[in-house]
C-alpha cells in the first residue's frame, strides 16, 4: 500500500536544518526586517540583494514573500537550492509566467511544491491532473482551489495517496465526501473523518463506521456537537477519543477526568481545558506524570503561575522546554532550585538577554556551557561568559 504523501515532505523543514550556511535566527530576522523599512521605495533592489545571498535561510523566507516581484522570482527559480525552489513554488504570489517556468522543472518536489498552490493557473491545474507523478496528484488533490469537476477526476484515481489527500481537502464538495465515505479503503475514510469541514450527513455516516479507527477519527473531529459528544459518552460507553476534542464540553472535561486514570492522563493534552480542570488535573494524585500540561497551548499566565511553582521537577522543566513562555515564568525558572529546569531554560533560543545574563552566573557549569552553545546568545551575555572563563577570548 502507498504510503500518504505529506505536506511537509514538499515544504521547507525548521531553517535551522535547511542549510550549513544558515544563519542565526535573530540575524534573519533582522536582516529581513529590511524589507518591511525599505518596501515601498526601494523594494525590488533590496529583493534583489537578498536572492543572491549566500545563506539559503534568506532566501528562503524571501520565497515565500507574499510580495515577492516578478524579477525576483525569476532569480529564485534558477536557485540550486531545491528547498528554496520548493518554497517560491508555493507561494501564493507567484505569477502565472513564473509558475509556468517551474512547471517545466523535472524535480518531483518542487512541482508538487507548485501543485499545491493556492493560486495555481487552471492551464496548471489540468495538466497536473493527469501527471504521472503520484506525489503532484496527491497535492493537487490537497489543494482548497480546485473545483468540483476536479475533485470528482481525482476521485476515481487509481492512487489511494491520491485519494487520501483529496479526503483531507477543506473544500470538498458534499458530493465527493459522499462517494469518500464509502471507499472501500480504510485510511481514506480515516483521513475524511479528521477533515475539519464534513457536512453533517457524512459525519453521521463515519462516526457509524465498520472500521473502529475510523469511528475514534471522527469522535474527535472539532465537529462533534454537544450532543453527540453527550450520545458518545453516555450511550456508546465510549471516551477515549472525546479526550482529544478539541471542541469537548466543559462538563464532559468533568465526567471524563473524574473516570479511568488513562482518560484523564490523556486528557491533559487537550487544547480546549478549561483553567479549573487543569488546576484539577495538576491537583490529581493519581496522575504520575502530567507533562503533557506543560506542553499544553491553552495554558494560560494564571496557570502559568501555578506551573513555575509546581513540586514536580519534570513538570517544570518540561514547561521551561517550551516556546512562548512569558517573562515572569523565565525568571522564575532562571532561579529554580532544579538544575534540569534551568538547563531546558538555557537551551531555549527564545530567552531575552536579561534571563540570559541570569544563567550567566549559574553556579553549574553545565548551565553556562548550554548558555554558551544557544545560537541566540546576546553579546553581553557572551562577554560575561568570557570573564567567567566558560568561553576563551580569541
Amino acid at each position: 500500500m502507498e504510503s500518504a504523501i505529506k505536506q511537509r515532505d514538499f515544504y521547507p523543514p525548521e531553517i535551522e536544518v535547511i542549510s550549513e550556511n544558515s544563519s542565526r535566527e535573530s540575524e534573519i530576522q533582522t536582516i529581513l526586517g529590511k524589507l518591511s523599512d525599505y518596501k515601498k521605495t526601494n523594494i525590488q533592489s533590496l529583493q534583489d540583494s537578498l536572492a543572491s545571498d549566500r545563506r539559503a535561510a534568506i532566501r528562503l523566507r524571501l520565497a515565500s514573500d507574499k510580495d515577492i516581484t516578478e524579477a525576483t522570482a525569476c532569480q529564485l527559480i534558477e536557485d540550486n537550492h531545491f528547498i528554496v525552489l520548493s518554497t517560491l513554488a508555493a507561494n501564493p504570489a507567484l505569477s502565472s509566467a513564473s509558475q509556468l517556468k517551474i512547471a517545466q522543472l523535472k524535480h518531483h518536489k518542487t512541482l508538487g511544491a507548485l501543485a499545491s498552490n493556492t493560486s495555481l493557473i487552471p492551464e496548471l491545474k489540468t495538466k497536473f491532473l493527469t501527471s504521472d507523478i503520484v506525489g503532484v496528484r496527491a497535492l493537487l488533490a490537497s489543494n482548497s482551489s480546485i473545483d468540483d469537476s476536479m475533485q470528482k477526476t481525482l476521485l476515481q484515481d487509481s492512487s489511494i495517496t491520491v485519494r487520501m489527500e483529496l479526503a483531507k481537502n477543506t473544500r470538498l464538495a458534499e458530493s465527493v465526501q459522499e462517494v469518500l465515505c464509502k471507499d472501500s479503503v480504510d485510511d481514506v475514510r480515516i483521513s475524511l473523518a479528521e477533515n475539519p469541514s464534513l457536512k453533517g450527513d457524512v459525519f453521521n455516516c463515519l462516526l457509524n463506521d465498520d472500521f473502529y479507527e475510523v469511528v475514534r477519527c471522527a469522535e474527535k473531529n472539532p465537529l462533534l456537537s454537544k450532543e453527540q459528544q453527550e450520545d458518545i459518552f453516555y450511550n456508546k460507553g465510549s471516551s477515549s477519543s472525546l479526550t482529544f476534542n478539541p471542541s469537548l464540553t466543559a462538563e464532559l472535561q468533568e465526567k471524563i477526568a473524574d473516570s479511568y486514570d488513562a482518560w484523564a492522563l490523556e486528557l491533559l493534552e487537550n487544547p480546549s481545558l478549561t483553567d479549573e480542570m487543569q488546576i484539577k488535573l495538576l491537583n490529581d494524585d493519581r496522575l504520575c506524570n502530567k507533562s503533557a500540561l506543560a506542553e499544553n497551548p491553552a495554558i494560560s499566565e494564571k496557570i502559568e503561575m501555578v506551573l513555575v511553582d509546581h513540586w514536580d521537577d519534570e513538570l517544570r522543566a518540561t514547561y521551561a522546554s517550551r516556546n512562548g513562555l512569558t517573562l515572569f515564568a523565565m525568571r522564575k525558572l532562571a532561579r529554580d532550585c532544579s538544575e534540569d529546569v534551568r538547563l531546558e531554560l538555557a537551551s531555549s533560543i527564545q530567552i531575552p538577554e536579561s534571563i540570559q545574563m541570569i544563567l550567566a552566573e549559574d553556579k553549574c557549569l553545565d548551565i553556562q556551557m548550554d548558555l554558551r552553545a544557544n545560537e541566540n546568545l546576546c553579546s553581553n551575555a557572551r562577554n560575561r561568559l568570557i570573564e567567567l572563563g566558560v568561553i576563551k577570548s580569541l
